[in-house]
């Protein structure tokens, strides 16, 4: 009985380590999904903020102040940002995912106080 036993475990072990493994991955699948979520719903905020200074600065014209400018570089920067880590996100590895998840959800955070600030 004890041979059966550990023959099974030394047999299956490798399956039940796969298993284990898939269930990472599907995880990780959903959280990169999730992910992919927020930032869509940030770029649209950036967007809809960028748009908005765009023709705030078409109506003020020449007056279109130095700040405004520079608020719509900074705008397109975050945006340009997150664009580029949206790019990234199914390149992600479960090596790297949780620094990679971090690292977006630190850019999500600071867009979102960002915004906040400037409303």
């Amino acid at each position: 009985m004890k041979k059966t036993t550990l023959f099974t475990l030394v047999i299956f072990m490798p399956f039940l380590w796969f298993a284990c493994d898939g269930g990472d991955e599907e995880q990780m699948q959903m959280e990169k999904e999730e992910l992919q979520q927020s930032i869509n719903s940030t770029l649209d905020n950036l967007d809809e903020e960028i748009n908005d200074l765009q023709n705030d600065i078409v109506q003020a014209g020449e007056d279109a102040s130095e700040a405004m400018d520079q608020r719509l570089d900074e705008l397109t920067d975050e945006r340009q940002t997150l664009q580029e880590q949206l790019n990234d996100l199914q390149e992600a590895t479960s090596e790297n995912w949780q620094e990679f998840k971090s690292d977006v959800s630190s850019t999500l955070e600071d867009i979102q106080q960002d915004l906040n600030a400037n409303n």
